[in-house]
């Protein structure tokens, strides 16, 4: 397959602002669904264009799909956060491939939680609402690839993960507690995730 643009979601995001000058390296225009029924577009010159999804036209050319956006929240409290994670999670990247980028010439490349790895009893809201979203692109869609995600880090993080936490009490020198207990932890750098992506493609 030979791809002219790129459709995403997710750019706004850790992983999507490490990815996309790696994709601007590759393709010439990348395109980003956001949530509010808008999209971006950018390009190899530095542009950006905001759109309206109504006003956006696509070819029948090869069409490549990168579903990084994801909402988390392992503990919903309320019916209207359980909502959000299954609209965020399940519903928006399907609208987005039926609504308008269709079934032909389509390449998928989801992310994924390794939450989604554990037995039925470990999983949480948010990882059943991601695998809700993946069993539905898996039975109705040809080319699908699955990337699955352990933490990240790297630069750039601020969203208080454990090695962000780590260097920010490094840096003010402040003491750094750790559980009594064996604690295990996977993590990834985004140098290393989005190399995958890449890869995958």
């Amino acid at each position: 397959m030979h791809f002219e643009v790129v459709y995403t979601t997710g750019l706004s995001g850790f992983i999507g602002k490490n990815l996309l000058p790696l994709l601007l390296k590759k393709f010439p225009k990348i395109i980003n669904f956001r949530r509010d029924n808008v999209h971006e577009v950018y390009t190899q010159d530095g542009k950006i264009e905001i759109a309206d999804n109504k006003d956006l036209t696509i070819s029948n050319s090869d069409k490549l799909f990168i579903n990084i956006a994801a909402l988390y929240n392992a503990a919903p409290k309320t019916t209207i956060e359980l909502e959000n994670l299954y609209m965020s999670n399940t519903i928006l990247p399907i609208n987005i491939i039926e609504n308008y980028l269709g079934s032909k010439n389509l390449k998928i490349i989801q992310l994924a939680s390794y939450f989604q790895l554990l037995d039925l009893e470990l999983q949480t809201p948010y990882s059943l609402t991601k695998s809700l979203g993946m069993k539905y692109m898996e039975k109705n869609y040809d080319n699908v690839s699955f990337i699955y995600l352990f933490d990240t880090f790297g630069t750039g993080d601020n969203r208080n993960r454990v090695i962000d936490t780590f260097l920010n009490k490094i840096i003010d020198n402040k003491s750094i507690e750790l559980p009594k207990t064996d604690v295990y932890i996977n993590i990834s750098h985004v140098s290393d995730v989005c190399e995958a992506i890449i890869d995958s493609i």
